[in-house]
């Protein structure tokens, strides 16, 4: 797969064989404030009718015909489950080898990850907590046991060190296990590289190809979501789908 680019108003995308991966924006929908526009959440408090034309609009731009979106409840933690139909329980990893099912998480700082294979894919949704848990080895074994190989992973937008000041207890929770992820926010704090800490995470679970997608979710409004700097706020994207062939 080659670098991300822009894939009409909504969303970053790349494809390699019958693998598509894509991120979204905050832009291109129909959520009103402190949501606009495109929110995909459902669970921010976002007039659900307003939620499901955003997620229509989201499948159509990302193009592949006849796709369903497959969401589950997140709660930072790393529980990672395999999809075989429309329906998902309460995770923060999906994984599949069925066609047109569009596995999504939404974020607002966290980070996002897609795992793609020739023959199947997975999906994550990666939090302080979630990585010290062990998310990103539980979404390789995951993708491992329905026949996932040759895997490469795409680093979505996140939070940035520069505006991820933290707690000496969640840094030395997330820098103990992942050093890469010790930092200095613009203002001096101590600080978390979460996207660091997930890149090495995956060179650990064995993925020899990661493509980190640079971008602070919280240093551009007008682009991103962001709980960091809005609080109350809506969600984009992170989607990973086998198309048919």
């Amino acid at each position: 797969m080659g670098t991300p680019g822009p894939n009409g108003a909504m969303l970053q995308s790349v494809s390699e064989g019958d693998s598509v991966v894509a991120f979204s924006g905050r832009a291109g929908g129909v959520s009103v404030a402190p949501f606009e526009s495109a929110n995909i959440s459902t669970r921010v408090g976002d007039d659900p009718a307003a939620v499901a034309e955003n997620r229509r609009r989201l499948l159509d731009a990302l193009g592949v015909v006849g796709a369903t979106m497959v969401t589950a409840r997140q709660v930072h933690g790393a529980t990672v489950l395999p999809v075989s139909g429309v329906r998902a329980g309460q995770a923060d990893g999906l994984v599949t080898r069925e066609r047109n099912l569009v596995l999504t998480v939404g974020v607002a700082d966290c980070v996002p990850v897609a795992l793609t294979s020739p023959a199947a894919v997975g999906m994550l949704h990666v939090g302080w907590r979630g990585l010290v848990a062990g998310i990103v080895h539980a979404g390789m074994a995951a993708l491992h046991r329905i026949g996932g190989r040759s895997v490469t992973a795409y680093v979505g937008p996140s939070v940035g060190s520069c505006c991820y000041p933290v707690g000496e207890d969640v840094w030395s929770a997330v820098v103990g296990r992942y050093p890469s992820a010790g930092a200095v926010s613009l203002a001096g704090e101590r600080s978390l590289d979460l996207g660091a800490a997930v890149t090495e995470a995956l060179h650990r679970a064995g993925v020899a190809g990661v493509v980190r997608i640079e971008g602070c979710t919280a240093h551009e409004p007008d682009r991103y979501f962001s709980v960091r700097r809005d609080g109350r706020t809506g969600c984009q994207a992170g989607m990973a789908v086998l198309r048919e062939g």
